[in-house]
């Protein structure tokens, strides 16, 4: 009989084990009838700043965690797909900071929306604020199971303050977990009693089991900071700060980012100069919460890019054998590159010479060559005869040498990237084009070089070199800025890394700097390819919508929603510094 009898309490303990964790409910959350919607609308409408809420879908759900029922919240993309699952961990304790709709909107709706599935935990009722609720944290992985949008093998998790705890103590636990981001976090509760001691008899007395006679165990067990060497060494962490935080001091994060750096475990370490709640920096967080997340759980190895050049060839970047050396320095690096002829500046000075300039780079086997018309004019402020007249007269060189050396000339691109000042323009221009076999080469990238060039030219006319070479790498520190955003709206609406095309100019700042560009951007994971294969691209066959003259980039033009669109430029990373600059030399010239 003692063989049944032990074959019957294995089986009742399996059946026990595999009942504790289980999805009791999950209700769709109505926005519009949530507690979050006066916060989020105006006039019964989404604001701006939330249009992007359109896109997830919000639930509410409760779970069976060991023996206790634990209440949380989801969001996911509404599009069909596998996001990774991201596990955010909320700060307080107990009712304390609760976790309602507005807190997983302001924290984590940008991340879902750029491709995860977010999933929180309230904890158990019975919160020991670091003891056995980290097994509510835990066991979302397998309620995630009941979600059919979601890839349990990559799992990232967010902790902000107290939730920064448990992203290391679920590092301990679990090797599954990918990689972490702590926000505003304390690895040391020693130094947050010295900060705020009152927490000693308002959290730690009242919720740590035993505390009163197991008072320094109880708080190195909560604080990583003694025991880093027991953390998953196969994940990584990111340690984000506010320096004007009066909760944490950031100098706590520092620390522990040094610690982790003398085992050699991966970690990155960012301080803003922001409050604990990161107010005035929201939008640039969650900009670095997804680039770590993108990184480590999404594939980074298809990252591409098409360079391309307009207003080619500019005679005033000759070297002492009139050959261009921004030329020579692309020959030298292998990057295909599409040029965007303007032929009247082949006419301004030594004709012959600059005819063999541009020759030299039609000749070149990585070089595709474009029209961007004779006179670089703008189509909303041209009619469209003269528009026409000046397309075809940019042909009259580049068509006979091209044809040298088995080429064509089947892109165009606009002066200014100007499409016309209306819908109707912008059809007339481009039912011509179709007809005269042009493709019109967009452009996802593009980074103000003109008026990085403006400044830097400035400097080396004066010859001040040292303010020039800092304009130089500031070009380069902004530009990859913008990288960085665009690929950040492809994942977000097309869940990807489309293929980016970068446009800039045959100019002294590129002569000097492209080059250091491209290897930075090699060092980034980008591969270079032509324009012909960035235009396969799915994302380069829809429509452009956007009939205004400004030229702004495609990712834009390809929003239906003009708020929508207005709220994605309105987080474009910003060119004040350079502009302000250029401003300021602008005016010193008129006076």
């Amino acid at each position: 009989m003692k063989l049944p009898l032990l074959f019957f309490f294995i089986l009742i303990n399996i059946q026990c084990h595999s009942q504790s964790v289980k999805l009791l409910t999950k209700e769709l959350i109505l926005l519009e009838s949530s507690e979050a919607w006066p916060h989020i609308s105006r006039w019964n409408k989404l604001t701006d700043d939330y249009l992007h809420l359109e896109d997830l879908s919000f639930y509410a759900v409760t779970y069976q965690s060991d023996s206790n029922i634990v209440s949380g919240l989801v969001v996911e993309p509404k599009r069909e797909g596998e996001f990774p699952l991201v596990i955010f961990n909320r700060g307080g304790n107990r009712d304390w900071a609760k976790l309602d709709v507005m807190t997983v909107i302001t924290a984590t709706s940008k991340v879902a929306h750029s491709g995860y599935s977010i999933f929180a935990s309230n904890y158990r009722e019975n919160d020991e604020y670091g003891g056995t609720e980290i097994n509510d944290v835990l066991n979302l992985i397998s309620v995630s199971n009941e979600f059919d949008k979601v890839d349990t093998s990559r799992i990232g998790m967010i902790g902000w303050s107290r939730g920064a705890m448990m992203n290391f103590l679920a590092l301990k636990k679990s090797k599954r977990i990918t990689t972490a981001i702590m926000i505003n976090g304390a690895p040391n509760l020693f130094k947050i009693l010295d900060r705020r001691p009152a927490l000693e008899e308002s959290v730690f007395m009242k919720y740590i089991p035993n505390y009163a006679t197991n008072r320094e165990n109880a708080l190195i067990e909560r604080s990583p900071f003694f025991w880093p060497e027991q953390l998953n060494k196969t994940s990584s962490i990111y340690l984000i700060s506010g320096k004007q935080d009066r909760f944490v001091d950031y100098h706590q994060s520092v620390g522990m980012a040094q610690k982790l750096d003398s085992i050699g475990y991966e970690n990155k370490l960012s301080l803003f100069d922001t409050d604990h709640s990161f107010r005035g920096k929201k939008e640039e967080l969650n900009r670095s919460i997804i680039k770590w997340l993108d990184s480590k759980l999404k594939d980074s190895s298809n990252m591409r890019v098409a360079i391309t050049i307009d207003d080619v060839p500019n005679s005033k970047l000759f070297d002492s054998e009139k050959n261009s050396r921004l030329l020579y320095k692309l020959d030298s690096i292998s990057v295909p590159v599409a040029i965007f002829i303007n032929e009247g500046l082949i006419f301004k000075g030594d004709t012959i010479a600059h005819k063999e300039l541009l020759e030299s780079w039609i000749s070149k086997d990585f070089v595709t060559c474009g029209n961007h018309t004779y006179g670089h004019s703008r189509y909303s402020e041209a009619s469209f005869e003269d528009f026409t007249k000046d397309i075809s007269k940019g042909l009259l060189l580049s068509d006979s040498i091209t044809e040298i050396y088995n080429k064509d000339v089947s892109y165009f691109r606009f002066p200014y990237n100007d499409l016309g000042k209306d819908s109707l323009q912008h059809m007339i221009i481009s039912s011509y084009l179709k007809q005269n076999n042009f493709i019109v080469a967009p452009f996802t990238i593009e980074s103000s070089d003109w008026m990085f060039n403006y400044v830097y030219s400035h400097y080396l006319n004066s010859g001040d070199s040292i303010r020039a070479r800092e304009i130089g790498q500031l070009y380069i520190t902004e530009t990859l800025k913008l990288f960085e955003f665009y690929d950040s709206l492809s994942i977000t609406h097309y869940q990807k890394h489309s293929d980016q095309i970068y446009l800039c100019h045959d100019n002294r700042i590129n002569r000097d700097y492209l080059a250091q560009l491209i290897n930075e951007l090699k060092t980034r994971q980008y591969t270079f390819i032509s324009l012909n294969e960035a235009m396969e691209d799915d994302i380069y066959k829809q429509d452009d919508i956007y009939f205004e003259k400004w030229g702004i980039s495609w990712f834009y033009r390809w929003i239906k929603n003009p708020n929508a669109r207005k709220n994605a430029m309105k987080n474009e990373p910003d060119l004040e510094e350079i502009y302000t600059i250029y401003k300021t030399i602008l005016a010193n010239k008129k006076e």
